[in-house]
C-alpha cells in the first residue's frame, strides 16, 4: 500500500510540474511577445521608412529573434504586415520538452498598430535653479537632469541658502512642482524661499 501511495505521489508531482512548467512558459511567451512585437514595429517605422514589404518582414523577424528570450524551438507566423500603416500581426508557437521527454507546445499571438502621432520624442532637459533670480538671469544651474521620454524626475536634494528656509520647487510659471508626472518637455524649476 505504501509503495502504491509513493508511486501515486510521484505521478501527481510530475503532473503538477508539467502543468506549472507549461503555464510558466505561456506567461513568459506572452510577456516577451508583446514587448518584442511593439518594439519591432516601432523600430521599423522609426528608423527604416520606405522599406519594401519583404524588408519590413525580414526586419520584423530579426527583431523578434533578438527580442524573444527562449532556449526552445520557436515557430513564427506573420499575418497582417502593412509596412505603410505600421501594422504587424504575429503568432509565436514555442515547442518544449516536458520532464517525461514528451514535446509540449504553447502559443500566443499579438497584433500591433504603430501610432506615429503618439511617439514620444525626448530626451528632455530638466533644470533646477537655486532661486527665481538665478533662473531669470540664466545663471549656473543647481542641478540638471536629462531624461528619456516617459520618465519621471525625482525631486533633488533641497539647496541651502544662509538665513533662508527652503519652501519647495516651482516651475517657470510659478506653479508648485509636481514630480509625479511624466516629463514630456524641457522644464525649468526654481527654489522658492521664505523671506
Amino acid at each position: 500500500m505504501s509503495i502504491f501511495a509513493a508511486v501515486l505521489g510521484i505521478c501527481c508531482l510530475c503532473i503538477v510540474c508539467a502543468i506549472s512548467g507549461r503555464n510558466a512558459r505561456q506567461m513568459e511567451l506572452e510577456a516577451n511577445l508583446g514587448n518584442a512585437v511593439e518594439s519591432t514595429v516601432a523600430a521599423a517605422k522609426k528608423e527604416k521608412e520606405g522599406l519594401s514589404r519583404r524588408e519590413f518582414l525580414a526586419s520584423a523577424v530579426e527583431s523578434m529573434v533578438n527580442g524573444l528570450r527562449t532556449d526552445s524551438a520557436v515557430e513564427m507566423r506573420i499575418w497582417g504586415a502593412e509596412e505603410e500603416k505600421g501594422m504587424l500581426g504575429m503568432e509565436v508557437v514555442e515547442m518544449f520538452l516536458y520532464p517525461n521527454g514528451k514535446t509540449g507546445r504553447t502559443a500566443h499571438s499579438r497584433t500591433v498598430i504603430y501610432d506615429r502621432g503618439k511617439e514620444p520624442e525626448g530626451p528632455y532637459t530638466v533644470k533646477f535653479y537655486r532661486d527665481k533670480k538665478d533662473m531669470q538671469a540664466n545663471a549656473e544651474c543647481y542641478k540638471t537632469f536629462v531624461l528619456e521620454a516617459g520618465e519621471k524626475i525625482k525631486e533633488p536634494v533641497s539647496p541651502v541658502l544662509e538665513g533662508r528656509e527652503f519652501e519647495g520647487w516651482r516651475d517657470a510659471n510659478d506653479y508648485i512642482a509636481d514630480f509625479s508626472q511624466i516629463v514630456e518637455e524641457d522644464i525649468v524649476y526654481y527654489g522658492a524661499w521664505s523671506e
